[in-house]
């Protein structure tokens, strides 16, 4: 049995607020203990090809049904690094006590973790964890819900589906990882301000810099979409005409799609006999 440990901060008590909490084969790391000219000095990496994203969701999670998080993420152009000393001090003029950091490695296996922590400022924790250990935690009985309100989480080198996949299951319980949409979609809600929030005291409040790093604009769909599309979609009439011929095409609406094995590129060439070979829920 192995022992996890997290921390954070708050008003109630500026130590440990979470207990220790037994799980098998998983463990956080105990924030290193650097000197302070080391300390002032670190500095973690954002990338181009890196998601920076919070979650909130409901106090409670349902035993029965799907439990949904709502995400809100930004990636940047360019590599940019954060002191973490002065990431602390910004957070503290907003009056942000705490924050947890989770830079979780998505293209490779690790058995370690490290983690440091700052407290000029704000108490930060930076967690530099393998997405296959991170899992392995947020599937354990660590209270979630409760460090989360305190959490950014940024994956390396990971897209919106990678963040759907990691966040199926969290402490026992099933979660489905949305991009919101509610009837207050146009109003700014408390998760727009977090990350908004995070976001300034990660680039030292300058405007201009962060709408210049902000893709927006440039993203692509693998980006940011579950799924990929790249046909076309029939949801509208096709009409072919020319000076002979006249031909409206209806759009069918599909209730159900079948599943299939195998490369998916023989699905858009196989015949009629073909295809129902390649089903994987065919009637024998």
């Amino acid at each position: 049995m192995q022992i996890i440990q997290l921390k954070y901060r708050s008003k109630d008590n500026l130590n440990t607020n979470l207990e220790y909490l037994k799980a098998e084969n998983i463990s956080a790391p105990e924030p290193k203990v650097i000197k302070e000219r080391e300390r002032n000095n670190f500095k973690f990496p954002i990338r181009a090809e890196d998601t920076l994203f919070i979650l909130t969701g409901s106090r409670v999670m349902r035993e029965e049904g799907i439990n949904n998080l709502t995400s809100k993420m930004i990636t940047i152009k360019e590599l940019k690094y954060i002191n973490m000393l002065e990431l602390s001090k910004a957070l503290a003029a907003m009056g942000i006590e705490t924050l947890l950091i989770f830079s979780i490695y998505n293209d490779y296996e690790s058995n370690t973790s490290d983690a440091v922590s700052c407290n000029i400022g704000s108490q930060i924790t930076y967690y530099d964890i393998s997405a296959d250990r991170f899992i392995n935690l947020i599937k354990s009985k660590a209270d979630f819900l409760e460090y989360n309100q305190h959490s950014l989480y940024i994956i390396r080198n990971g897209h919106f589906l990678d963040i759907k996949n990691m966040f199926a299951s969290v402490s026992g319980y099933n979660v489905n990882i949305g991009r919101g949409g509610s009837q207050k979609a146009h109003i700014l809600s408390p998760l727009d301000l977090r990350l908004s929030s995070y976001i300034m005291a990660l680039f030292k409040n300058k405007y201009k810099l962060i709408s210049y790093l902000n893709t927006f604009n440039e993203l692509s769909k693998d980006r940011y979409l579950s799924y990929t599309n790249k046909y076309n979609k029939p949801y509208k009439q096709v009409t072919i005409t020319n000076k002979h011929l006249f031909l409206g095409f209806k759009p069918i609406v599909v209730a159900e799609i079948p599943l299939y094995k195998g490369d998916p590129d023989k699905f858009l060439d196989c015949s009629d006999t073909t295809c129902p070979n390649l089903l994987i829920n065919k009637d024998n």
